[in-house]
């Protein structure tokens, strides 16, 4: 939401001018206003888009309460779900808003997100794509931008983006990556608490989700570049000033936001354990839980979770969240494999100590997922996996076996029946 944004523009130069409306196209302007739409079949495309009639209509009914009054030149409002576990959101000059699988796992409330697409709406109806673009030309600011990949967290769609945009020259989107100026970032924060007021919403809503954003719970890098983009910790002191709040809001988690969104909270926690990014799959998985305490489906998650945060603990360390430790981290996680990393932190006391604690509460889930769908595979796999990770033999070959015999031609077949071969010839994982 602008706060680590893809939009279609360098947004971090200092002083731009805002344009007087109407707004005048240019040559420049269409030629981006034509990637911004090949930006968005590009995604379709390559099945980056997350597609759920309920959630689909429920953020576009959102998200249209939130727009600008009046017709806009070129810009058509869209609002997707991009399938990427990054807690983030960006709009495109074209009106097409994305918000991200893992921010929408992070949000508590409607609330919320009303805030974040009225925050981009703002984008849109204000031209900023466009103003931040010429200034690029007239500052011949178009510098190898492609060798900034590297600041982009591991998993996030931003890196596809930037790679295959960089080889079609298209360098105002690779830039992009690194956000607004202060004040247009200023000027979208406060017109955005209009736009969330006009909707009948509670504006505080906005600062306590730029709370959520600046939570840690992976190591991310720490951006060194453009100053002028204004921290999260900033931002927040100045919505909180501007609404007359003392204090950062309490947590509001609605448990109908979850329910309406629990497709693809499901989706951002597997997006999450895919991408190593354990600890918020945890989170993700834990809403999901106290909102549904009794579904098979979301303990099952809520262990695969647990089972796949190894020997890590489920928050960072106050060492781990300065900014020197999570450079360190995220170094680490870019420089070893998901293996790597997990044998170096198991054979720590912490991490042994994290490893059992973790892997119990995976067992304890899997068992009730289990009960509570008896004739469910999934937790059986998960618990064959979980005990052969153990060592635990006998077991990881009885829960095994369940498995296949509650899905005799499951996707997995062939893969627990090498493991069960394994196993029974004294192999490990595999």
């Amino acid at each position: 939401m602008r706060l680590f944004s893809l939009t279609l523009v360098l947004a971090s130069i200092a002083a731009v001018v805002l344009a007087a409306p109407p707004f005048t196209f240019t040559k420049v302007d269409l030629k981006l206003l034509d990637e911004s739409k090949a930006i968005d079949r590009e995604l379709e495309s390559r099945g980056l888009v997350f597609h759920d009639a309920a959630v689909d209509a429920h953020l576009t009914a959102l998200g249209r309460s939130v727009v600008p009054p009046g017709e806009l030149e070129f810009v058509e409002w869209q609002f997707h779900v991009l399938r990427d576990p990054m807690v983030n959101a960006f709009a495109l000059p074209n009106g097409s808003i994305y918000i991200n699988a893992g921010l929408l796992a992070r949000a508590e409330n409607d609330g919320q997100i009303a805030g974040v697409l009225a925050h981009e709406a703002t984008h849109v109806a204000n031209r900023h794509g466009y103003l931040a673009n010429r200034s690029i030309r007239r500052k011949s600011f178009l510098m190898n931008a492609a060798s900034w990949i590297t600041w982009i967290p591991a998993g996030g769609v931003a890196g596809q983006i930037i790679s295959w945009t960089a080889s079609a020259g298209q360098v105002a989107v690779v830039l992009s990556v690194y956000g607004y100026s202060r004040e247009l970032e200023q000027e979208a924060d406060v017109s955005g608490l209009d736009l969330v007021k006009r909707a009948g919403r509670n504006p505080a809503q906005l600062a306590r989700m730029m709370v959520l954003f600046d939570e840690k719970l992976e190591p991310e890098p720490v951006p060194i570049l453009y100053n002028d983009h204004p921290r999260t910790r900033q931002r927040i002191d100045y919505l909180k000033q501007k609404l007359g709040i003392p204090d950062d809001l309490p947590a509001a988690e609605d448990r109908a936001y979850v329910l309406a969104m629990k497709p693809v909270i499901a989706q951002a926690v597997q997006l999450q354990i895919d991408c190593r990014r354990f600890r918020s799959a945890v989170a993700a998985a834990a809403k999901l839980v106290a909102a549904q305490p009794n579904d098979s489906g979301n303990l099952f998650l809520a262990a695969e979770a647990w089972r796949s945060l190894g020997p890590r603990r489920s928050r960072l360390s106050e060492h781990e969240l300065t900014n020197a430790g999570l450079r360190a981290g995220y170094k680490s996680a870019r420089k070893l494999t998901e293996d790597e990393e997990a044998r170096q932190l198991a054979a720590t006391d912490d991490g042994r100590v994290a490893l059992q604690e973790n892997r119990a509460k995976a067992e304890d889930l899997y068992g009730r997922a289990a009960a509570l769908a008896p004739s469910s595979a999934s937790p059986y796999l998960g618990l064959g996996a979980l005990y052969q990770d153990e060592g635990k033999t006998a077991d990881a070959i009885a829960a095994y076996r369940k498995y296949l015999e509650l899905s005799p031609s499951g996707s997995d077949r062939d893969r627990v029946e090498r493991r069960l071969a394994a196993l029974s010839v004294g192999g490990g994982p595999k």
